[in-house]
């Protein structure tokens, strides 16, 4: 019995400090955003794990993580073909990336990501209505993850961002470019720790045609941590409960930091069950829940989040075959 006594009470310790920055960041009302940011949809979250999770997934390796950590893809087995997709009351938006993996180099990947935001009505000085205009934006990405060394990984992406009518001026159409960089670590003497920062939408700022003034990339530093608690409890290995926290600042001012938790039940790496939680408001944030299928080399993951708004809930699906 002081066996389990010690775990449970080692488990409550490793919590504390996750609902102690949780109970904090509730009180935060900022979305997060600053006024002279573009591309914000370069913040949704993407996929089903990302979003169920609270997007904290900056420390952990799996290829769902690519657009959170760059480095998460170094160590995939295989390649794999993967494609997100996201729909809210306003938005629909779908990823699609293909992986390979370059021997022992590490991993390579490609992607593409659309962001359909539907049709404005556009008017005149005086408000009379003259047209539609179709509001989209498209990102190609380009990434490389290497392993340095046994339990240090590290990956950077380069990102090519489009967007025509959310530039900020609807008749205009502009370009820019950033990059992600990130590192990830398995520390020796703590197994079942993992740890990861990463610096995502560096870039220059997105200057359209005739606009008086660029507006920045909303660049974004990231640090987490992802801690396995099922062994504290139990030796079966089929079993497995990640406990994950992440911290999201920016480089600009007047942006709320913000927090994202999550809980991610494996059973025999097959059957998974998440849930998280994620500071201020808007898409990705409240509260989500998720189930994910791995079978041979099909993966499936759903999620749904439950945002504090008057809008539908966002909800993601991802499909992933391996080759």
């Amino acid at each position: 019995m002081r066996g389990r006594t010690r775990r449970y009470v080692f488990l409550v310790l490793a919590l504390l400090p996750i609902l102690g920055v949780a109970s904090r960041a509730s009180a935060q009302t900022g979305g997060g955003v600053a006024a002279s940011e573009c591309c914000l949809t370069l913040l949704f979250p993407v996929g089903g794990r990302s979003l169920s999770l609270g997007g904290a997934l900056t420390a952990r390796a799996a290829a769902d993580g690519l657009f959170t950590n760059p480095a998460s893809i170094a160590n995939l087995a295989a390649g794999e073909l993967r494609v997100h997709s996201g729909k809210t009351d306003i938005e629909s938006a779908t990823s699609i990336t293909a992986l390979f993996r370059v021997r022992r180099a590490g991993t390579l990947g490609f992607s593409f990501r659309t962001v359909d935001n539907g049709d404005i009505e556009t008017t005149d000085a005086e408000g009379n209505p003259t047209g539609v205009l179709h509001v989209s934006d498209q990102a190609f990405y380009a990434t490389f993850a290497t392993e340095v060394r046994p339990g240090l990984r590290a990956g950077v992406t380069y990102n090519f961002y489009d967007c025509a009518g959310a530039c900020g001026q609807p008749a205009f159409k502009a370009t820019t470019h950033a990059v992600d960089f990130g590192i990830q670590l398995q520390p020796s003497w703590l197994p079942y720790l993992e740890l990861g920062a990463a610096v995502t939408h560096a870039g220059l700022k997105l200057q359209v045609n005739n606009a008086d003034q660029a507006a920045l990339t909303p660049a974004r530093i990231k640090v987490g941590g992802a801690y396995e608690l099922m062994h504290l409890f139990s030796a079966d290995s089929s079993t497995a409960l990640w406990a994950s926290l992440d911290g999201t600042g920016s480089w600009h001012a007047g942006v709320a930091s913000e927090v994202g938790t999550g809980l991610e039940l494996s059973l025999d790496r097959t059957l998974f069950l998440r849930a998280g939680w994620s500071s201020g408001t808007g898409r990705g944030t409240g509260t989500a829940l998720g189930v994910g299928f791995v079978y041979q080399r099909f993966d499936l993951s759903v999620a749904k989040a439950f945002v504090s708004a008057d809008e539908d809930p966002p909800i993601q699906v991802s499909f992933a075959i391996r080759f």
